[in-house]
């Protein structure tokens, strides 16, 4: 006997707990959002047609049973808890329909119906849904691309990754990106144990100590596109590295595409003093172009700005031992780093969807909305062929995950 039906949202698989689905509820389709507005002195009505949909309500009846009551109960608690840990819009998958999914929230309560002594039950699942349904094989990737043809019968709104900067033109809508110095926020901290003061002395939470160091490590990189290069052939040389500065890899991909990461280990601040620090890198990246097997290079620069100011220091007792207290100083500064749309880590993410323009640095997701310019408008592919235009001298690269979608 096959697998029996299943679910899948994000991470959750409700096979992992043991229970199975019924999706007859899952092959409805939402309503058309509009307007009816009823006309005098004429026969029937009118219907205003904002040619969007109603989110849908997805359900699903499951069912399952274990071996004994703790098991029962074990698992319930389990998944329970998983489920309700979820927010957001989330994927949302089944078997019935192996070749789509759904972006859902879920959206109800968990009421569970336990039958044969606790040890099986049966109970409901709701997801508010987005309308749509997301088809597999609209999140290919398309690299380039002079055109992509759309091969369903509604408009999608692709996710875009952009390396470098300049125009992009999807048909009649066009994207600029500025190579636009930004600023993120961060916070510098230190712990600094002092010497030991008697137990009897005085202790403030307000203590600001002017001058005291505070070290932190910053990690950056760029990726970029270099055509015909070859997995593996890569070396840096001749490469001007501003002291205190790590080159800590040079990596390619099969396609081509170059990344270059740099450390400032140890990077020192003082508190309560205004500081500002710029760094920078030029590499020059060697390696055989796949096309004539002969040796060439290309040299990328990166360069951040450190700009610090303290905000104070906390104080607070660490130990208390021998009629004597140990401080511990907090030091907590806030700077901003300053850097480029081009030399921020790469690529840049445009959301035609949601109008979010947004890059990663160390996991953390910037948003670079400023940089970027939508028109009045955001692009879409729509039904049939759609046409590309960009700036590829300072633009090399572009991505496109088209997200088509039907009802």
């Amino acid at each position: 006997m096959g697998l029996l039906n299943h679910l899948m949202f994000d991470d959750i698989s409700s096979w992992t707990y043991g229970f199975y689905i019924d999706g007859q509820a899952t092959f409805n389709a939402p309503a058309r959002r509009g307007e009816t507005v009823v006309v005098p002195g004429r026969n029937g009505t009118l219907f205003l047609d904002e040619n969007t949909f109603d989110n849908i309500t997805v359900e699903y009846k499951c069912f399952f049973s274990a071996d004994s009551e703790k098991d029962f109960q074990e698992c319930i608690a389990g998944f329970r808890a998983a489920l309700m840990s979820k927010r957001g819009y989330l994927r949302l998958s089944d078997t019935y329909h192996p070749e789509e999914f759904r972006m859902a929230t879920y959206k109800s309560g968990l009421e569970i119906d336990p039958i044969m002594y606790n040890r099986a039950g049966g109970f409901k699942l709701q997801f508010d849904c987005k309308p749509q349904r997301y088809l597999l094989y609209g999140d290919i990737e398309y690299t380039n691309p002079f055109s992509i043809k759309n091969p369903t019968l509604f408009p999608s709104s692709p996710l875009l990754m952009i390396y470098g900067y300049g125009y992009l033109m999807i048909n009649d809508k066009m994207i600029t990106v500025e190579d636009k110095t930004i600023g993120r926020q961060i916070l510098l901290g230190v712990k600094q144990n002092s010497s030991a003061e008697p137990l009897s002395s005085s202790f403030t939470t307000d203590a600001f100590n002017t001058g005291d160091r505070a070290e932190t490590d910053f990690t950056w990189q760029t990726t970029f596109t270099v055509d015909d290069a070859t997995a593996g052939t890569i070396t840096a040389e001749s490469s001007s590295v501003d002291s205190g500065l790590v080159i800590t890899g040079i990596e390619i991909s099969d396609t081509g595409e170059i990344t270059v990461g740099v450390q400032w280990p140890g990077a020192t601040f003082q508190a309560g003093v205004a500081s500002s620090q710029t760094k920078s890198v030029s590499v020059r990246v060697d390696y055989e172009d796949s096309q004539t097997h002969t040796d060439t290079y290309t040299t990328v620069g990166l360069s951040m700005t450190f700009d610090f100011t303290t905000t104070g220091v906390e104080m607070s007792v660490a130990t208390v031992s021998d009629g004597t207290k140990v401080y511990e100083h907090k030091i907590i500064s806030v700077g901003i780093v300053y850097s480029s749309v081009s030399s921020l880590g790469n690529p840049l993410y445009i959301d035609c969807e949601s109008g979010e323009a947004y890059k990663y640095e160390d996991g953390e997701k910037i948003s670079v909305n400023s940089s970027v310019g939508f028109g009045d408008y955001l692009p879409t592919l729509e039904p049939g062929d759609n046409w590309f235009m960009y700036d590829n001298e300072y633009m090399p690269t572009i991505r496109v995950v088209p997200r088509w979608w039907t009802l």
